[in-house]
């Protein structure tokens, strides 16, 4: 059956190629345009694998993308995302404000944007901290351990680009498994799983599922390492569910490193359609450089050249990532 594969995607790489010699036109310069930006997309995406392999992925990408419908499943239309009204950053930036009132409070200097030295005032406080009565420790230890992770990120590069050098030996991803998953428990709570919408957000968990569903593996069993990622059993303990997979920030540390590559953006646009397939990963990001949400992309339409993304926190489950206003990474899930 692999041997059938290849031979047809040869065949159909052949004729693609004698297309275009004997300038047979598909759309005219339209065509031209179309496939150069993919040729390009895949020399960024994937710069030490052969040239064949390049020509090959590029045809595929052209089929899927441009020459073919546009993948729309019977998803909610998605609401156009305004970050003021997603739940998500309304949790985080609460728990940011709390812990600049509460520095503020012990006689400190902070802001929002100063995270460095709240992470500091944080660590050297703490035992005072935890004496104080009615002190919000949630918010603490959440916000110390996601700013600890952005620390560690500071100096990490904005892309990271597939380094293997060739395709074919790339462990399978099943993107479709992924985003049916998304399309059938979006809406119907699995019950296998914890359900950590009253503990933060339950955008990491859902996303993590799909990606589980599409066949990636838990690793490892310390629930606060970076290295880990598993869920076990369908009840709420920190113990038994890594912070890798049920929260945004540590999440987003362990795809970056696990990732075959990824790319962070300024915002939402043109940009996000190109690189952003379905059964990729997102992650929203305060401009601090902290995650506050995770979304799995399930659909695209190439006629306004937008992305559909679904996440389970918020009223909305289905985000149209072209119109996101906040920083975002990009996970390229499918190699």
């Amino acid at each position: 059956m692999q041997k059938m594969y290849r031979f047809f995607s040869f065949i159909g790489l052949v004729v693609f190629s004698v297309l275009l010699c004997s300038g047979v036109a598909f759309a005219g310069d339209q065509y031209i345009d179309d496939k150069m930006e993919i040729e390009n997309l895949v020399d960024e995406m994937y710069p030490n694998i052969p040239d064949t392999e390049k020509e090959m992925l590029s045809y595929k990408m052209y089929e899927e993308r441009v020459n073919g419908p546009s993948l729309k499943l019977d998803f909610e239309e998605p609401e156009p995302y305004v970050k003021e009204e997603d739940p998500a950053y309304i949790a985080v930036m609460d728990e940011e404000k709390y812990i600049v009132s509460l520095i503020e409070d012990m006689g400190g200097n902070a802001n929002l944007d100063s995270w460095e030295s709240n992470l500091e005032f944080l660590l050297n406080n703490y035992n005072d901290i935890v004496k104080q009565k009615d002190t919000n420790m949630y918010y603490v230890d959440d916000y110390i351990e996601s700013y600890e992770v952005v620390k560690l990120e500071k100096d990490d590069p904005k892309e990271k680009v597939y380094t293997g050098k060739t395709l074919i030996s790339s462990k399978g991803y099943d993107y479709d498994a992924a985003v049916n998953y998304a399309y059938k428990y979006g809406a119907n709570y699995n019950s296998s799983y914890p359900d950590w919408t009253l503990y933060g957000g339950d955008c990491a968990n859902f996303a993590s599922q799909c990606l589980y569903a599409g066949g990636k593996s838990m690793v490892g069993s310390k629930a606060d390492s970076v290295k880990s990622w598993f869920s076990r059993g369908s009840q709420c303990n920190t113990k038994k569910v890594s912070g890798t997979w049920r929260g945004a920030n540590m999440f987003k540390e362990y795809w970056k490193n696990r990732a075959s590559k990824y790319k962070q953006f300024n915002r939402g646009g043109i940009d996000t359609y190109n690189y952003t397939w379905p059964g990729d990963v997102v992650s929203l990001l305060t401009d601090n450089g902290r995650a506050f949400h995770t979304l799995i992309c399930v659909s695209y339409s190439k006629d306004d050249k937008s992305t559909t993304c679904y996440s389970h926190t918020g009223s909305s489950l289905a985000r149209n990532l072209s119109e996101v206003d906040v920083p975002l990474i990009v996970y390229s899930m499918r190699d």
